[in-house]
């Protein structure tokens, strides 16, 4: 994964400019950092956990690089960011999985199908992987921006797309949502309070989501509605 991630940090590097200083600078300390992940892993240390003691640094410029609005660098932010999500390498801190989120999703910005194609995936991914930390206004700005990208995106595969991951994602919330009371069930020394503290959670969850994403129509139909 570090050879991955230096390699990535290195072609946004090259597309990026002398006036993007923020970002030049935090490639150098993330590629450091990362030149530092191979030594500890040559020496015997895992390399997850030497990456994740360092993912502060690491994380940030590809979330610049996604700030960036330039299409070539913000897409080796998203297969960064989406990789790092995926295998859990932001999975335990909740404050580093909101701002990839936020950054994901500020990419719909740039008008460019693979770039919309690639912010599906990403988000999907997110919400799907069993460690996904993607939960609250997170989620709802996931589920918002996969919802934008089915209303205004003119390319038949990015709406397609963009419906079946909505689908999905949804069908994956409820499924939580269904563990979460199943697992709450009372034992006759449990009190009731508990599981309507659950079930009354999931309604507010599930209403925001409902709200959020008002289905009214099939991809390519006339029938999609202005969000």
């Amino acid at each position: 994964m570090q050879g991955f991630l230096s390699e990535s940090l290195r072609k946004i590097h090259k597309q990026s400019s002398k006036k993007q200083k923020d970002l030049r600078d935090g490639i150098d300390k993330a590629l450091a950092e990362l030149v530092q992940v191979q030594e500890a892993v040559q020496a015997g240390a895992e390399v997850k956990q030497q990456i994740m003691s360092r993912i502060g640094l690491v994380f940030e410029p590809f979330c610049l690089a996604c700030d960036s609005k330039n299409a070539k660098m913000a897409s080796y932010g998203l297969d960064c960011i989406g990789k790092l999500m995926e295998h859990a390498f932001l999975a335990d801190d909740g404050g580093l999985v909101d701002r990839a989120v936020e950054c994901v999703c500020d990419c719909f910005q740039i008008a460019d199908d693979e770039i919309q194609l690639q912010i599906i995936q990403v988000l999907l991914n997110g919400v799907m992987v069993p460690t996904s930390n993607v939960h609250e206004g997170s989620l709802l700005t996931t589920v918002r921006t996969v919802y934008n990208i089915y209303l205004n995106s003119r390319n038949v595969t990015n709406v397609g797309t963009a419906h079946t991951a909505m689908q999905q994602m949804l069908d994956k919330v409820y499924e939580r949502m269904e563990a979460a009371v199943r697992a709450a069930q009372p034992s006759q020394a449990d009190h009731p309070a508990s599981v309507y503290s659950t079930l009354n959670r999931a309604g507010r969850v599930s209403r925001l989501l409902l709200r959020t994403v008002p289905f009214a129509g099939r991809p390519g139909s006339d029938e999609r509605s202005q969000y």
